[in-house]
């Protein structure tokens, strides 16, 4: 990691990026014979073909259909219509148990209605308005968690449907590289053995006795020319069938080769998020609520109090031809089973008993699944160590090739007859690099399985440990704001529950309060040193996060350095592994009350304050990260002035509270996500613990969000505001 200064050329202002520089390079002999350079560019060819980044403009990269897919499954379109008529039914049940209104219209052709003080009417109207209350108390509650929990269901199901989506776009997509791969090699084949006929047949002239060896090179290269026509065959179908997928020109598809990098894996890890996602453990527990809640209502479903006011309507009477009477009246209507006790009972035990079940088959399926996991995590590994090996193999027989290329140069051999063996070791060349081609596929559909059956759907969001060249890849955060600090650091029991609360729901960067309490106290200080200490051993990031509306003022700039002084001064005495990672500023300017009528003018002071805070942090701690949180509102009150807090932050956390479904949150953040790639910032979404019933409705969110966000450079991961309302709710 090489950090870089970058100078806007409009602005005049220098700001902080951080790249990955590698470094490539490529040597050629150009006195080597023909057909070892021939070999050299051919191998060059197999193992970094495609990797250049000029493409046609108007072609669809493996990247392209990657992100569509999610789109475009048939399957997942079926499951978000049924989704919808879910949410119909939940409509309609909401309203369904509301009070009722009857009438009744009664005639009786001797005029008596028994029904009725006065006999002598021969008709009657009766209008009622009754209303049912166990129906509207809990037959009513008890329907709507049904729908809810069919509609968690139907969610699940999406997901499910998505990955699944992907994981058989992906083996389609790796089954059509295999079989270019070897259509190309196979055709490399058979060239090598039209030269070894020519060579063979000048042989058979001069001995008849070699005419096995023609035969069997003959045989060889039908065999090879046979499944070169074979696989471009399906090469051809396999590009059709894409084309019409994803309804485009399938000459228009650009078969960029897909590289995994060997990951070196946190298997605990994984196998945890694997358990956690498990689909068919998560429907089997959205099953447990929704026995549970039938068992919550089984004792109300026969029972009826119904009170009722109405409206009675009498006819004119025949014999004394008196006028109509209209009179009001109100009552109440018990009824239930005589052994409605004995039936409600066995009524719940029945639903209890089919709740255990399912939570010992959520249980037994989340062990399978981490079972799985395993497996694939092994053949995942065992298959990038067989690839190091071919690798070296490979070495060793180009090696061998470019020895008997030399001796063949050196050795007067009659009528090229030796040139017959440099072909064989040759063809034994093509074929080494064939089988590596396709053990990198068929590594890479282990890798693509193992991020199905971790309910995963990108490579970043895997619990990576390094990479083989020992850089950490770039994942998906899950932040966590805090900003009562001094309340978590009274004791180090209240620190070890903090970093348990962090690891238990994979927070992997935590923006921490420095307020004044925090600044002034050393028991705080050496408390917070633990801490971060604490999280940087389980590769959690720490940022100092400060910040108040006042600091746009000069006054309070003065508060802000001095709170900055701070944490230079703590980084300055700890070690680097209890060192403070960024400076995380929340400064709002909006909550002031003079924002309404001052936008512009506020936003430019946070402008010149964020300019401010960059300049201390350059002077003082060149190598600590500055991060903003910003509300998406402030791209409608003057784009300009969020591109310049782009282009001076690190990375950018955007609020968006109060939208809480994932069409809302990407619709409000996701200019500003397309905006950030062009400032080469990173983007984090941050959306409010407090407006979700659940944990599992909040992490449904963040993972329909991360999907939306899928292959989006800038977008770095979700955030959580903050961890007091998010204890709160998974302590309910």
């Amino acid at each position: 990691m090489v950090e870089r200064y970058d100078r806007d050329c409009s602005s005049g202002k220098t700001f902080r990026r951080r790249r990955n520089c590698a470094v490539a390079g490529s040597s050629g002999d150009p006195d080597r014979p023909m057909v070892w350079r021939f070999l050299i560019a051919s191998t060059i060819l197999i193992l970094t073909a495609f990797c250049s980044g000029s493409t046609p403009d108007d072609g669809v990269t493996y990247r392209d259909l990657e992100k569509a897919v999610l789109q475009k499954d048939h399957a997942v379109q079926a499951i978000l219509l049924r989704r919808q008529g879910l949410e119909y039914r939940l409509s309609a049940t909401r309203v369904q148990f509301l009070p009722q209104l009857g009438a009744t219209y009664r005639h009786t052709s001797d005029g008596l209605d028994l029904t009725d003080e006065q006999l002598d009417p021969s008709a009657s109207f009766n209008l009622r308005l009754s209303q049912d209350l166990f129906r509207l108390w809990k037959v009513r509650s008890g329907r709507i968690r049904e729908v809810e929990t069919e509609l968690k269901i139907s969610d699940l199901e999406i997901r499910d449907g998505r990955s699944l989506a992907l994981l058989h776009f992906r083996q389609t997509y790796l089954e059509l590289l295999s079989n270019r791969a070897r259509a190309l090699h196979y055709r490399k084949l058979v060239d090598i053995y039209d030269s070894l006929t020519a060579i063979q047949e000048t042989r058979f002239q001069n001995d008849e006795g070699l005419l096995n060896s023609i035969l069997d090179v003959e045989k060889q290269r039908g065999h090879f020319n046979m499944l070169r026509a074979h696989h471009e065959k399906r090469v051809s179908s396999l590009t059709g069938q894409l084309g019409a997928f994803f309804e485009i020109d399938q000459t228009r598809l650009l078969l960029d080769e897909v590289r995994i990098p060997p990951y070196d894996i946190d298997e605990p890890r994984l196998k945890q998020i694997a358990k956690k996602n498990s689909y068919s453990a998560r429907v089997d527990q959205a099953q447990v609520e929704l026995e549970m809640g039938r068992a919550g209502i089984a004792p109300y479903l026969d029972v009826r109090v119904t009170p009722y006011l109405g409206l009675n309507l009498r006819s004119r009477n025949a014999t004394t031809n008196a006028l109509p009477r209209t009179n009001s009246e109100f009552g109440l209507r018990v009824s239930l089973p005589i052994l409605q006790p004995f039936v409600a009972k066995r009524m719940r035990q029945r639903y209890h008993a089919r709740a255990s079940a399912l939570r010992l088959q959520a249980e037994a399926e989340e062990l399978a699944t981490a079972q799985r996991v395993s497996l694939l995590h092994d053949k995942f590994v065992l298959w990038t160590e067989q690839i190091h090996d071919l690798g070296k193999m490979i070495e060793w027989r180009q090696e061998k090739l470019r020895i008997g290329q030399s001796n063949f140069q050196t050795v007067a051999l009659e009528q090229g007859f030796g040139w017959a063996q440099v072909l064989y070791e040759t063809a034994e060349v093509v074929k080494a690099q064939l089988q590596y081609e396709i053990n990198l596929y068929e590594r890479a559909g282990v890798f693509y399985e193992l991020l199905y059956q971790s309910g995963l759907h990108w490579p970043r969001e895997l619990p990576t440990v390094r990479t083989l060249n020992g850089e950490k890849p770039d994942r998906l955060e899950r932040a966590m704001w805090l900003w009562r600090g001094q309340a978590h650091l009274s004791d180090l029991d209240a620190v070890a529950d903090l970093v348990k609360f962090c690891t238990k729901h994979g927070i992997t960067q935590l923006y921490f309060s420095v307020n004044k309490h925090v600044s002034a106290s050393a028991k705080h200080a050496l408390a917070l040193l633990k801490l971060i200490r604490a999280c940087h051993a389980l590769d959690i990031k720490v940022s100092a996060l400060m910040g108040d509306p006042a600091w746009v003022y000069s006054a309070g700039r003065r508060t802000m350095a001095k709170r900055f002084s701070f944490v230079f001064q703590f980084n300055e005495s700890v070690a680097v592994e209890s060192r403070f990672d960024a400076i995380h500023l929340d400064i709002e300017p909006h909550a002031l009350d003079e924002w309404p009528g001052r936008k512009t003018e506020l936003l430019d002071k946070l402008v010149e304050t964020v300019q401010i805070a960059d300049k201390l942090m350059r002077k003082h701690a060149p190598g600590l990260r500055l991060e903003l949180a910003v509300p998406p509102f402030y791209q409608r009150h003057g784009g300009q002035h969020l591109q310049s807090l782009m282009r001076i932050a690190d990375a950018l956390a955007l609020m968006a509270y109060s939208k809480k479904t994932p069409r809302r949150v990407f619709d409000a953040t996701n200019e500003i996500v397309v905006e950030a790639k062009k400032q080469n910032i990173k983007i984090i979404v941050g959306v409010n613990a407090k407006d979700f019933a659940s944990p599992g409705d909040l992490s449904m969110l963040m993972e329909e969000v991360s999907n939306r966000f899928s292959g989006e450079e800038a977008f770095g991961g979700m955030a959580i505001h903050d961890y007091d309302q998010f204890k709160r709710m998974v302590e309910r």
